[in-house]
């Protein structure tokens, strides 16, 4: 599964903060409202956006960082995604990123991996 760019997914933060009347950038979400918040935004989705965003969900409860890593930059890439959909998604990569960083700092090397990964993909 190929990775998308680390540019593009702050280009797409960007456009998603853009957007909002709220000033300033993205706050992440704090990890224990991710997964309401994305099952929420993603309730009247196309099917295929919901599953996506409930593999996202379980991957998070599941502490699967690098693979909700991956499913969020997916969803990330999406033209589909409404305005609350994009930040809800954009909000929780964020969070994730930091949990991967955490993890990585604690030894983790399957985060170290993954955020090897995406620095290349720069």
């Amino acid at each position: 599964m190929r990775l998308p760019t680390l540019p593009a997914l702050l280009l797409s933060a960007l456009l998603a903060s853009s957007g909002c009347s709220k000033s300033g950038p993205p706050q992440p979400l704090p990890p224990e409202q991710a997964p309401t918040e994305l099952t929420q935004a993603f309730t009247k989705a196309k099917p295929e956006l919901k599953v996506m965003a409930g593999q996202a969900v379980a991957a998070i409860e599941a502490k699967r960082y690098p693979e909700a890593s991956v499913l969020l930059l997916e969803l990330s890439s999406n033209p589909a995604l409404d305005a609350k959909a994009r930040d809800v998604v954009t909000r929780t990569t964020l969070s994730v990123n930091q949990l991967l960083r955490d993890a990585q700092t604690n030894g983790d090397p399957q985060a170290a991996e993954h955020l090897r990964r995406l620095q290349q993909s720069k």
